[in-house]
């Protein structure tokens, strides 16, 4: 019997976290770019959401590479 391929939402999605927790003058994360409202959500998150919030930090750190000098 053939199984089934693997969903997309069953996927792990490794938290962005690199234990460099300081927020920046933008309200984000200088380390993994994430806000306090998708860092508290991330336990309850589904593999899809932590996707969105993962991409959606990453650019964040693009967009704001010097957050820090800001502060």
């Amino acid at each position: 019997m053939k199984q089934n391929p693997i969903i997309a939402d069953d996927v792990d999605v490794p938290s962005p976290c690199i234990k460099l927790c300081r927020l920046g003058a933008h309200g984000h994360c200088l380390g993994c770019g994430r806000d306090l409202d998708e860092i508290a959500a991330w336990a309850r998150a589904t593999s899809a959401q932590r996707r969105q919030i993962r991409d959606r930090a990453a650019a964040r750190l693009l967009d704001f590479p010097n957050d820090e000098d800001a502060a």
